[in-house]
Order: C-alpha cells, then structure tokens, then sequence
C-alpha cells in the first residue's frame, strides 16, 4: 500500500512543481504588467532558461527528495516529503495564477 501512496504522491508532485515553473514563466514573460514572481523559479529560469529549470524543480523537487528518503527505507515519509513537495507547488502556483489573473493575463 505505501508503494501505491508514494507513486501518487510523487505523480502530485511533479504535476505541482510544473504548474508552478510554468506560471512564474507566464509572469516574467509579462514583466510590465507582475514585477514579483516565485523567487527560486524566477531565478532559475532567468539564470538557466525554462526548460533547464524545470528540469531540475521537477527532477529535484518533485522525483530527487521523496525517492532519497523512500530508499533510505522510509516510504511513508516519502510520500509525506512528496505530498509536501505537491502541496508547495500547487499553492505557489494558484498564488501566481491569482497574480496574473488580476492583471488580465491567461497563465494555462
């Protein structure tokens, strides 16, 4: 059961973690219009371009946290560490889209 748990959490995860690298792109491509945005995102895609950041948001962030400590032979914390890695990313992404919608601009 805690196979089936974390496999969904981590899919929750890497859903969260790209919803929030894909509006804090939305915003910096308007710069005029939001002047603040995630700052981890915001750094990483200025320093090293959309793809590479969401690479490593998701890779990292989403898949790299929760299998480190489920291989360390904690598999519920590992799903907790993904589910917190989930929730982090889908409440900093509806932060974003709230941003962008009070300026009038479509995040998804």
């Amino acid at each position: 059961m805690s196979d089936i748990l974390f496999f969904v959490a981590v899919l929750l995860a890497i859903f969260g973690q790209g919803l929030d690298v894909i509006t804090t792109n939305t915003a910096l491509a308007h710069p005029d219009k939001v002047k603040e945005a995630n700052g981890i995102a915001a750094f990483l895609i200025k320093k090293l371009g959309f793809e590479i950041a969401s690479l490593l948001k998701v890779s990292i962030i989403g898949i790299g946290f929760p299998v480190l400590v489920y291989k360390l032979g904690y598999p519920t914390l590992g799903a907790i560490t993904a589910f917190g890695s989930a929730a982090a990313g889908f409440v900093v992404a509806y932060l974003n889209y709230k941003t962008l919608k009070s300026v009038g601009i479509s995040a998804l």
